[in-house]
């Protein structure tokens, strides 16, 4: 789900399906097992880096394109 910056309650726009899914070993085992959550994105260019937490134990990073998110 994309928010607005300026209004976080303004929906700009909503996939389909979900960006992150808990799909690694380390995301699907833990505290709480099969839970990734986001807690901040770093814009750079077409690039996203998300970061999230995952098993509520670990933290990650993944990188994805901006292009193909607001495809999706």
């Amino acid at each position: 789900m994309l928010l607005a910056s300026d209004d976080p309650a303004h929906v700009i726009r909503a996939g389909h399906e979900p960006i992150l899914t808990p799909d690694l070993d380390f995301e699907q085992e833990g505290f709480v097992a099969n839970v990734v959550f986001p807690t901040g994105v770093v814009d750079d260019d077409d690039r996203l880096l998300i970061y999230y937490g995952a098993s509520d134990k670990y933290t990650a990073v993944v990188e994805l394109s901006f292009a193909e998110v607001l495809r999706a």
